[in-house]
């Protein structure tokens, strides 16, 4: 099975998250990845549902994990 990803990139606060959730709203086969942010999280935000939100050590631990693989 054949899959396509979109990667939608910007800087902070330029409506990403608001154009993911347009698009994942309008089409419902589409899901939205979790990403791993190492800042504070805004009103309202979710660590496991918006972002992964970890300290800076442990972002680094992450990528040492992922790079050992």
């Amino acid at each position: 099975m054949s899959r396509t990803v979109f990667l939608i990139a910007g800087p902070s606060g330029s409506g990403k998250t608001t154009l993911t959730q347009a698009l994942v709203q309008r089409m419902p086969l589409l899901t939205k990845g979790i990403t791993v942010t190492t800042r504070v999280p805004r009103r309202g935000e979710l660590s496991g549902k918006d972002y992964h939100f970890v300290t800076p050590t442990d972002f680094g631990i992450l990528i040492w994990l992922t790079l050992a693989v």
